[in-house]
């Protein structure tokens, strides 16, 4: 194996944890007390003199510039997994490049960067050990996503942002995570029923050969957004006994407050309890 910088090594552990990352994303990432040129020129070294990543610049209709994403290359992938001592094809790239459009640049970096505060969690919690941290993966022609859930009485299948397994002591959880951008209050709510669905059908459990009920974590982009959910789901209109059925289930969070509190304390559920999902067994 090629001898690279802490730096690079870092740089590669993330994307292989993240999946993809902004240049400005990475420079947070990385605790970098350098200015962010030094890391593009990290990056530009790992890409175009080892050809272990590549990159996309995401452009808006009017061509103003949005920012670049990046992601690993097969010989990235191939180079964390051994590395690491993961099983081959166990680490994410995308085949033929980044493809996703400008649309999708803001979820996928916020998908990123919660993937990244789950791991500095993991890492940092003794006995905790993670056998899965997948997010939007398309792994071969046919196009369907690796997390791809499909639901008895369901027309679509449910794609979770990231299905999490890990063990924390003797407890062992599998974990569904949605990270909601959208602005449309009733595409929320149905989703929160689609997964209620899911639940109440074992379609997660079972797809992902887990012998108990997932957790599924709602996040989203601001406190109000989350204040429309409650106030929405606490006047019956996901179903009357919602809170009641699914309190243990859903847990709740926004992207402000996981920065702020963290994984571990940022989840509450339904009632505004503090959630159980990650604290000590």
């Amino acid at each position: 194996m090629p001898s690279l910088q802490p730096e690079q090594l870092k740089i590669l552990r993330l994307l292989a944890r993240t999946q993809f990352a902004s240049m400005d994303l990475l420079h947070k990432l990385t605790g970098s007390q350098r200015k962010p040129r030094t890391t593009y020129h990290l990056l530009h070294e790992i890409e175009h003199g080892l050809g272990m990543i590549c990159h996309k610049v995401f452009y808006t209709r009017n061509k103003q510039a949005l920012g670049t994403t990046y992601a690993l290359t097969k010989a990235g992938a191939a180079y964390v997994a051994e590395l690491e001592a993961w099983p081959p094809g166990t680490v994410y790239y995308p085949q033929g490049g980044i493809s996703f459009a400008f649309a999708d640049h803001f979820h996928r970096e916020a998908c990123a960067w919660f993937a990244a505060k789950f791991w500095e969690w993991a890492d940092s919690t003794e006995d905790v050990a993670v056998s899965r941290c997948i997010g939007y993966w398309k792994k071969d022609a046919s196009q369907f996503a690796v997390n791809r859930v499909v639901v008895p009485g369901l027309d679509y299948p449910i794609i979770p942002d990231w299905v999490l397994r890990f063990e924390h002591g003797s407890k062992s959880r599998l974990v569904a995570v949605e990270i909601d951008r959208t602005t449309g209050r009733t595409r929320l709510l149905d989703r929160v029923r689609y997964y209620a669905q899911a639940i109440d059908t074992q379609a997660i459990s079972q797809r992902f050969q887990h012998p108990r009920a997932p957790f599924v974590l709602l996040v989203t982009e601001s406190p109000q957004r989350m204040a429309q959910l409650l106030e929405d789901i606490h006047a019956g209109k996901a179903g009357a006994s919602f809170v009641k059925d699914f309190l243990g289930i859903f847990q709740v969070s926004t992207l402000p407050d996981i920065a702020t509190r963290g994984v571990a304390a940022g989840f509450f559920r339904l009632d505004g309890s503090p959630s159980p999902l990650f604290a000590s067994p």
